[in-house]
């Protein structure tokens, strides 16, 4: 099998708590590919996320300084009514939430921006994804292989090589384990991008907290993946 240096996606989601200052201190992560950042619908903006909305032109501006620093940026969306706006952004990829991995409304707004798109299968079975895949056009989808367990022995590395069996196309891997050492070791599985979560080194309760990497950690992360599959680690080891 031939092994490919996956891309690396740093994912921000609503880690910036609704600050445009703590926003601009993840432009400062090095050696990656790219960036992600969430938006979800107004509505949901409540309860403890009440305090991490931003203004649309903030967004704007944060995707216009990703872009200035060679990286990619993509957006995580959950709201089909900003398919529009994001396609004028020149967003380079979209990612879909678990959760809608049943929204074909807005699987398919995103597959008319002909970017790629990042479906994430979480919990769902082979069934729920074959019932989303026969109803779009897949040439520009990739899936994502999550686990949401925090169990170390539930990651379940082995289902990002199923995927691609059953659905012949790109599969990546999306950390949501606490057990941050694993993320190296999803490479043993040649996924075509890692995605992980980021926070700032400051104590706060970040909506995605546990399963996040302190920015002053990825340089960690990054020097544990063994992009030229030398070795072969199962988690636990």
């Amino acid at each position: 099998m031939k092994k490919n240096k996956p891309n690396i996606i740093c994912e921000i989601g609503l880690n910036h708590l609704g600050k445009k200052e703590y926003l601009l201190k993840y432009l400062k992560i090095k050696d990656i590919d790219a960036l992600t950042i969430q938006v979800i619908p107004s509505q949901l903006y409540k309860g403890s996320l009440k305090k991490c909305k931003l203004d649309l032109n903030e967004i704007s501006n944060f995707i216009n300084l990703v872009k200035k620093s060679n990286k990619k940026i993509g957006i995580a969306l959950t709201d089909h009514t900003l398919v529009d706006f994001f396609i004028k952004k020149k967003i380079d990829f979209y990612k879909v939430l678990s959760k809608d991995l049943k929204n074909i409304l807005l699987i398919k707004k995103l597959i008319k921006t002909n970017k790629k798109i990042f479906l994430s299968t979480g919990t769902s079975n082979f069934k729920e994804i074959k019932d989303t895949l026969k109803k779009i056009n897949t040439k520009k989808i990739e899936l994502i292989h999550t686990s949401f367990s925090k169990k170390l022995n539930k990651i379940n590395f082995k289902r990002i090589q199923e995927l691609k069996n059953i659905f012949k196309l790109p599969v990546s891997y999306g950390n949501h384990s606490p057990h941050l050492n694993t993320i190296p070791l999803s490479i043993n599985y040649n996924p075509s991008s890692i995605f992980f979560y980021v926070k700032l080194n400051n104590k706060f309760d970040y909506p995605d907290n546990l399963h996040a990497v302190k920015i002053k950690d990825i340089r960690k992360i990054l020097d544990s993946i063994d992009f030229n599959h030398s070795k072969f680690i199962k988690p636990g080891n």
